[in-house]
């Protein structure tokens, strides 16, 4: 999984180049798996597009309207599974992503 805040170190990696001291980056280079020896560095990823966001692992994904998806077995998000279908798995898959969302997340807080 790649967020749009990879690439910034993912470049100055490839490049050779030093990122900054002191500043915090939210990116994670995936250089090595360009190079094909490196292991995935993210578990989740968080994307946002005017007032629209998500956040998904490798099997779930979740917007910020409450919409989740299987990604297994529906990865054309065709039909969204709602809290009142949901079974164990996306109950727990729920529950972890609302907490990894940030707009979700402080809603609930």
């Amino acid at each position: 999984m790649v967020d749009m805040s990879d690439y910034l170190p993912t470049f100055a990696d490839l490049a050779g180049a030093k990122l900054p001291e002191g500043v915090d980056l939210d990116g994670v280079s995936f250089a090595s798996r360009i190079r094909g020896d490196g292991a995935a560095p993210r578990k989740w990823v968080f994307a946002e597009h005017r007032g629209k966001s998500f956040v998904r692992t490798r099997d779930w994904k979740l917007y910020n309207d409450g919409r989740l998806f299987n990604m297994k077995t529906d990865g054309e998000e065709r039909s969204p599974i709602q809290p009142k279908d949901d079974d164990d798995a996306s109950t727990a898959a729920r529950e972890r992503l609302r907490a990894m969302h940030p707009v979700l997340r402080d809603a609930s807080q």
